[in-house]
């Protein structure tokens, strides 16, 4: 499939492939190794996680990466681009330590110095182990596997002088096609004229939509860090889930009267907003309806084909879904690429799940969160799919420490997008304190399973649970849309009991009707997303005991896609909901 953003004036490599590869072991010292001395006695394709291929299934330890490339242009200015490498990470180039990556899967860049060097050799030393003192985004006790190894592509750029950073659009109107573009250059930026007998070098930036007229926009020294202009489309076309049209723009950045940099990257006509309990898609209102997905198959860990990625949101499109809550970490780009070609709506987050003291008081956890946030929202600002970004999910938000994190994350993410809705997943309707924060408030629960678990009144169990959440919404003078954003329950798949004992596919499929139609016939609830879509693997120690064959088994299929009877039930009541104009 076609990625975006290009760059037609770049030397691009794309670095997947066979790499040569080495398994240091579970107990090496990252402050003394030496990469000098590593034997590659081994093949690992990237991407992929390595802990899903023999013989390193299961295993955890520092693994490391080494390639060559040839290059044709020598002395110039060079950037790896790398999509997702998890758990932890560090990158050497002809020796030399360039960055550490200390979480996994959202992308960054690191510079590389110039050589004059024909062949350059790239290691990337990875480890999965789970150390809270390095990595504590990763926490142990999360209900996901989490995989190791370079598990998204690999790009290596020839960069320009002066090269485009980033160009976010953002759409003012949707109606007449106005857009606002945020640009940053990065390389060589000319100084202010250090005499008055100087010349100041003109920055010009050529921005074209589709195929229509190129506009010009002029910038004097002294520059701002970032190129703010304006456009307005020729052929406006919106983008939503019934039609979703994707507009290109091509922008060229011009210094010396010539171009130094192209940038072509996609966007979509839309604005989400929302007013009086309702979320407002180009001023529709819009129910989402939809699953949570974690990007885990048994195969491939959390570096699933193209083909697995496009299965499962048709899987999702049969069923009636026009949304997927993508839990609970930064998704893939090309999962996102897909989205916006298939309109289904997004709700994107950073990982961190189950925060409490321990982490949001840790300065080393905050510091990451941050940068993930940065990282995730620089790579995904140009998806119209994602409409909603989410943060520390299920974080214990009973404090005033809490209340603070949660207060600097949404003034973060307001700063870095204004344009997008903001919510978080809350454990504890009655006494979180931060739900006046957010745009959409939005509650995990799990009635007749993790609590009143097999409750023979289902549906008094679970209108019991949302009118607890609507009742402190108007309690605190708030006209936020509200939204489950997790709820359901297990089932062992094949498992079947026509007493519909827990664990059997018929009580899943019976809870499962409960909360639908519940969710349905209830105006105030603005979206839902059942947990899960599909199984995945989970805890391997003492808390597996919990998690029948060591996976979460609250998907409706099970983990090779294989259908249960609630993936029937959601694809009758959302089908039948759509049908009926509601």
């Amino acid at each position: 499939m076609t990625r975006f953003p290009k760059y037609p004036l770049r030397t691009v490599h794309q670095l997947d492939g066979l790499w040569d590869f080495a398994f240091l072991g579970p107990d090496v010292d990252l402050g003394t190794l030496d990469v000098e001395s590593i034997t590659y006695l081994d093949k690992m394709v990237v991407p992929a996680a390595f802990d899903t291929i023999p013989p390193y299934t299961g295993l955890r330890g520092t693994v490391a990466y080494r390639r060559s490339l040839k290059v044709t242009d020598t002395l110039t200015d060079v950037q790896l681009y790398f999509e997702g490498v998890s758990l932890w990470c560090r990158v050497y180039v002809d020796g030399h330590m360039l960055a550490e990556h200390p979480w996994g899967l959202s992308p960054f860049w690191v510079q590389v110095p110039d050589s004059d060097l024909e062949e350059r050799e790239i290691v990337v030393i990875v480890d999965n182990r789970l150390d809270f003192g390095r990595s504590p985004l990763h926490g142990e006790e999360y209900d996901f596997y989490q995989h190791g190894g370079i598990i998204r592509s690999v790009w290596w750029h020839d960069m320009p002088q002066t090269y485009i950073e980033s160009a976010i659009v953002q759409t003012d109107d949707y109606r007449t096609g106005a857009v606002t573009v945020r640009l940053r250059l990065g390389g060589y930026i000319p100084d202010m004229p250090r005499s008055a007998n100087e010349v100041p070098e003109r920055i010009n930036i050529f921005a074209k939509v589709d195929d229509g007229k190129q506009e010009r926009y002029s910038f004097d020294a002294p520059y701002p860090d970032e190129f703010v202009f304006h456009l307005t489309l020729d052929d406006p076309h919106p983008w939503s889930p019934a039609d979703p049209f994707l507009h290109t723009l091509e922008i060229s950045a011009v210094l010396h009267m010539r171009n130094s940099d192209i940038m072509i990257t996609r966007f979509g006509l839309r604005q989400v907003e929302t007013r009086q309990g309702v979320i407002i898609l180009n001023d529709e209102p819009v129910k989402l309806l939809g699953f949570n997905r974690h990007e885990l198959t048994p195969l491939y860990g959390p570096a699933s084909p193209d083909a697995l990625l496009l299965a499962d949101l048709q899987r999702m499109r049969d069923m009636g879904c026009n949304f997927v809550r993508g839990a609970h970490y930064p998704q893939d780009q090309r999962f996102l690429d897909m989205c916006d070609e298939l309109g289904i709506l997004v709700w994107e987050e950073g990982l961190g799940w189950g925060a409490n003291t321990r982490h949001l008081t840790n300065e080393v956890y905050l510091q990451q969160h941050e940068a993930m946030l940065r990282e995730m929202i620089a790579a995904s600002a140009n998806h119209p799919s994602v409409i909603i970004w989410g943060f520390l999910s299920e974080s214990d938000r009973r404090s005033p420490t809490a209340n603070e994190v949660d207060r600097a994350t949404v003034r973060l993410l307001r700063q870095l997008d204004p344009t997008r809705l903001i919510s978080y997943s809350g454990k504890s309707p009655l006494d979180d304190m931060s739900i006046d924060l957010v745009d959409v408030i939005s509650f995990s629960l799990f009635p007749g399973w993790y609590s009143q678990p097999g409750d023979g009144d289902l549906t008094g169990a679970v209108r019991g649970q949302i009118d607890a959440c609507l009742r402190r919404i108007v309690s605190q003078g708030l006209d936020a849309p509200f939204m489950i954003s997790a709820i359901g329950a297990g089932a062992i798949p094949g498992w079947h009991d026509e007493y519909e004992g827990l664990w059997s596919e018929e009580y899943q499929a019976t809870l499962i009707r409960t909360v639908v139609e519940e969710a349905l016939n209830n105006d105030r609830v603005a979206g839902l997303a059942l947990w899960q879509f599909a199984d995945v693997r989970t805890y391997q120690g003492a808390n597996a005991l919990r998690r029948p064959r060591g996976h979460n088994n609250q998907g409706v299929f099970d983990e090779f896609r294989r259908p249960k009877l609630a993936s029937q039930v959601v694809k009758e009541l959302f089908n039948a909901y759509w049908a009926s104009g509601d």
